[in-house]
């Protein structure tokens, strides 16, 4: 008994020195040994979750998407897409930039007109860095003098009368991000996080593996620290919750689609009680690889093969 009471009492307060005990096993900590447990119960009760059945690949729409994407990766090599092209690539998945491209100031003016003020403007170029810290963005543009100022100003640090420039209605609401990334062994995966300029900094994210349920989607956006003010916080008004679920599904089935989509971030993405608006949009294309079939990409079998 004394042997068995020592034993007990290391594998509560812990023991400097490694040792196996029959059936058990030995976490340094109590703290750890807590973490574990709770880690296990969410799984269990994650896999006893009624599942609906992942999306269906939309083959006519991934066979246009493909011919379009092999015959870009052709012409112009893999890297960063101009928005014009995201957008082409983007538009049949329904996820849609905001915003107008327009050359010269005078088309510029006139987009902003057209959008309503006030209107920010940014310099649509990709490959073009630090935009801010240059004066290639500007916001809360108020009428047509400060756009076509802002917009001769931007001509002269590009020295191109004719640079493209984004012009984007002003949006007011909490800003979300979405991304795509790929991992060797587990393919495309979808990014859900607090998006805008300090997105690294609150390290606020979930990954999905794609395609995307819906259900999936909006138990990652309930489980970020951001999620009360998706949905209401202290009176105000909830935002289009509904519309940013179908966004993520959506960045999820084109994931899955097009596997030359190397990387992709919507960031921000202002979501408001009216609907989602995607300020900012990076996507680069590389040359299909596929993942590691030997690395299973689902946590639990179908649901038919479930034994009782």
């Amino acid at each position: 008994m004394r042997g068995a009471a020592t034993r007990a009492r290391r594998l509560l307060l812990g023991d400097d020195e490694p040792r196996s005990v029959r059936g058990a096993t030995l976490l340094p900590s109590v703290t750890g040994a807590v973490t574990a447990i709770q880690h296990a119960t969410r799984y269990a009760e994650w896999r006893r979750d009624q599942r609906e059945p992942r999306p269906l690949v939309h083959y006519s729409r991934a066979s246009e998407t493909h011919e379009w994407v092999r015959g870009h990766l052709e012409r112009s090599g893999p890297g960063w897409l101009h928005l014009r092209d995201a957008r082409i690539l983007l538009s049949p998945y329904g996820v849609v930039p905001a915003g107008t491209i327009a050359q010269g100031i005078v088309a510029i003016v006139e987009a902003a007109r057209e959008l309503g003020f006030p209107v920010a403007l940014k310099v649509a170029e990709p490959t073009v860095v630090h935009k801010t810290e240059r004066g290639l963005v500007r916001a809360g543009l108020t009428s047509a003098d400060e756009v076509a100022v802002a917009a001769g100003e931007m001509a002269r640090v590009m020295a191109n009368e004719q640079v493209e420039v984004l012009v984007q209605p002003m949006a007011i609401g909490t800003e979300v991000a979405i991304g795509v990334v790929r991992d060797p062994g587990l393919g495309p995966l979808v990014r859900v996080a607090a998006g805008g300029v300090a997105t690294e900094l609150w390290d606020d994210q979930r990954l999905l593996i794609a395609p995307v349920t819906r259900a999936d989607a909006q138990s990652a956006l309930r489980s970020l620290r951001i999620w009360p003010l998706l949905a209401g916080f202290r009176g105000q008004p909830a935002t289009d919750v509904n519309g940013l679920v179908q966004l993520v599904t959506a960045v999820g089935m084109l994931a899955y689609e097009v596997p030359e989509l190397g990387e992709m971030d919507l960031n921000p993405v202002i979501v408001h009680g009216d609907g989602c608006e995607l300020v900012d949009v990076k996507v680069r294309l590389t040359p299909a690889e596929p993942w590691d079939p030997g690395v299973p990409r689902r946590l639990r079998r179908p649901a038919a093969a479930q034994g009782g």
